[in-house]
């Protein structure tokens, strides 16, 4: 005769929302709107000042989405839900002979 036991069902749970999750949202917009800020700038009035919109929207999408980022890693450090993916490398392994 066998005993059977109860199973213990695994549990996924997704956690959606919170600061960081809009701020990655808002990341991509500005991203969009500084686009069509440069692409602007550059058919109207300079190419300069196009390329320097362009560059300024990369850094502020990049900026943003690096806040959002320590935010995770803070709340998952204290145990909390937190919105989204923690960023990881990814290694490549070369052999040689």
């Amino acid at each position: 005769m066998t005993i059977q036991t109860a199973k213990r069902a695994s549990k996924v749970a997704r956690y959606s929302g919170g600061l960081e999750s809009r701020l990655d949202t808002i990341a991509s917009v500005v991203l969009v709107m500084q686009s069509i800020a440069s692409l602007y700038t550059m058919a109207e009035a300079s190419f300069f000042f196009g390329v320097c919109i362009a560059i300024s929207g990369i850094a502020s999408y990049l900026l943003i989405r690096a806040v959002a980022e320590v935010i995770r890693l803070l709340k998952k450090g204290q145990g909390l839900n937190y919105g989204g993916e923690i960023s990881q490398c990814q290694a490549e392994l070369e052999q040689r002979c």
